[in-house]
């Protein structure tokens, strides 16, 4: 004990109810850091989230003041079996897209192929999200606002067990309404960067030619590979361009395919030699089948 005195009167020992309370301190000193740390960057989440709602949600009302432009539902724009619901693109970047569009056609989408802000948020959610450009034509068209309107009041059928049940809608009757989608699903390809003009066309005029060459009676049987194409082959052609690119790379190549125009190259691969197989598989052998009365359209 007198050992210890001498060390601690020396300053060379601290006394252990000193040295309790340093670290003590020491303690509440690092709770402390720590909960600042948590706060700042609870914060900073946030900021971080409310940033992306407010980019992705507000626009300008006519009066000039900002005003949300709500959420779009997957199921009412682009895909009936979807159920996400997301932030609607601001008027900033749908202002973009139109930007976007005019430079590369030389001027306005036209009224009646101009895309909503709905469908521009669903069609990029899509792309970015699940890999595809499938749109059901059945609820996407020209001025989709108004299809809108009609889902709610029409969209739902009571099942009998006090619940309700979405009735899905059938695609369109004939070429001229399917035309009419397609061009908006045209227009919000061009506005949103991911395909250009070109091959686009080429998709219409391969459907146009195959109306032509087998008749309207067939229509189903045509629309019906039009949906597989888009819904099932395009994902395919993607992760096959996706893997090609990747192979070439570790070979140290460069696959001539840019990143950016992966979905130019789909559609490419859609209309051209490539996708011949897929056209006589999916509706040529049938509807010559049905056109020589060999079988019936339920056949085949």
């Amino acid at each position: 004990a007198c050992w210890r005195a001498a060390r601690i009167a020396a300053g060379d020992l601290v006394p252990q109810e000193v040295q309790r309370e340093r670290e003590e301190k020491e303690r509440e000193a690092a709770l402390e850091t720590s909960r600042n740390k948590l706060e700042v960057l609870k914060a900073a989440a946030a900021s971080a989230t409310a940033a992306s709602a407010g980019k992705a949600s507000v626009g300008t009302g006519s009066s000039g003041a900002v005003t949300s432009t709500g959420v779009t539902k997957l199921e009412e724009t682009v895909d009936q079996t979807r159920v996400e619901s997301i932030p609607t693109l601001g008027l900033k970047e749908v202002i973009e897209c139109h930007n976007r569009y005019k430079k590369r056609m030389e001027g306005k989408c036209p009224k009646d192929e101009k895309p909503t802000a709905e469908q521009l948020t669903a069609l990029r959610y899509i792309i970015l999200m699940a890999y595809t450009l499938y749109v059901d034509f059945a609820i996407w068209g020209p001025f989709q606002n108004r299809m809108r309107r009609k889902l709610v009041m029409h969209g739902l059928v009571p099942t009998g067990v006090g619940e309700f049940r979405r009735v899905e809608i059938k695609g369109p009757p004939d070429f001229d309404t399917w035309a009419a989608a397609f061009m908006v699903l045209r227009a919000a390809l061009i506005m949103l960067g991911k395909v250009g003009p070109s091959v686009l066309d080429a998709y219409i005029k391969k459907i146009r030619r195959f109306v032509r060459d087998y008749g309207t009676t067939v229509w189903h049987l045509l629309y019906q590979a039009d949906v597989r194409m888009r819904s099932e082959e395009f994902p395919d052609i993607y992760q096959e361009l996706v893997e090609e690119r990747e192979a070439i790379k570790k070979a140290g190549g460069v696959h001539p395919v840019t990143e950016e125009k992966i979905w130019q190259e789909v559609w490419r691969r859609a209309v051209e030699k490539e996708g011949n197989e897929f056209w006589t598989d999916e509706f040529v052998t049938p509807a010559t089948m049905v056109r020589l009365h060999l079988k019936k359209l339920g056949e085949v």
